[in-house]
């Protein structure tokens, strides 16, 4: 068991118990961790105020939503309120995609994202002739990977996705849609944006490459032999990221987000960001706390 504030710990693991008793405090959030053998935990909370009525539960004391468009928490803190049981809730006004992560505190000793973008590459073995320019458009894989193959089986919306607490999670972005969805084209690294070799297909040849331009997220040019295109080697045509288009119209998206699943909904239905009523025991069967 453990109250949920600031630096509390997890009690030790105990027997199952119909009733146990337990320090409770007004307006303190409880949770209750169960476990049995070669099962995973179920987790329950629950919430009283000092009078008995109840009061949403969550993971985390406190949240924060920090992005681009609160300078990270230099212009707003970004606090969100809790607005249903784990479930936290803020307003945001934006015209552009902006990056953004949940913190549970002020600092980021722990911090919310998204598994970063990663292209599952496979090449030709060497002794093949064809390894040194075999190129194909790789799976990818990640959290907006996964989001996507949720969207197309129906089980998701455009407006949901998943984050990550793990170490290496990166930001996520807020479209200016409102909806969970990334740009459509990546935005470039410093390394993804240099000129490379680019292979032709049956169908592509040099006047292909001078005139397509941008095709699919890619720029093509053809080898001009500068500088710039110095990690083009020999290949006669050469690409490049492109980068997309960030800006958009202005708009003011719901964020939500539950620390208990780690699911997230960025949406335009503003009334899913007000608070929840809490469902109430009988009058007679509410249990009144005191302490602070």
């Amino acid at each position: 068991m453990q109250n949920v504030r600031q630096h509390s710990k997890w009690s030790e693991w105990v027997p199952y118990q119909n009733v146990s008793d337990w320090p409770v405090y007004p307006g303190i959030p409880v949770l209750v961790q169960y476990h049995a053998g070669s099962s995973s935990s179920y987790i329950v909370g629950d919430c009283v105020l000092a009078d008995g009525m109840r009061c949403h539960a969550s993971w985390h004391d406190e949240m924060f939503l920090r992005g681009d468009f609160n300078g990270w928490g230099d212009i707003q803190d970004g606090r969100m309120q809790r607005v249903g049981h784990f479930t936290w809730a803020a307003n945001i006004t934006l015209s552009r995609f902006s990056r953004a992560k949940f913190a549970p505190q002020k600092g980021w000793s722990k911090s919310y994202g998204v598994h970063p973008r990663r292209p599952l590459l496979y090449a030709l073995p060497t002794f093949d002739p064809r390894f040194t320019n075999f190129q194909y458009d790789p799976l990818i894989s990640g959290t907006d990977a996964t989001r996507q193959w949720m969207v197309q089986k129906d089980f998701w919306s455009a407006e949901e996705s998943m984050a990550s607490g793990a170490e290496f999670a990166s930001e996520l972005w807020i479209g200016y849609q409102c909806t969970a969805e990334e740009p459509k084209c990546p935005v470039p690294s410093q390394d993804s944006n240099k000129w490379r070799c680019y292979g032709f297909s049956s169908s592509q040849d040099l006047n292909w490459c001078r005139s397509v331009g941008t095709d699919d997220c890619w720029e093509y040019a053809e080898n001009d032999w500068s500088s710039s295109m110095s990690d083009c080697s020999g290949c006669s045509c050469c690409r490049r990221a492109a980068s997309p288009n960030l800006e958009g119209p202005r708009s003011t998206c719901c964020v939500l987000f539950n620390d208990l699943t780690l699911n997230y909904t960025i949406t335009s239905d503003l009334t899913r960001c007000a608070t929840a009523t809490v469902l109430q025991l009988p009058e007679a069967e509410r249990i009144k706390v005191s302490g602070t």
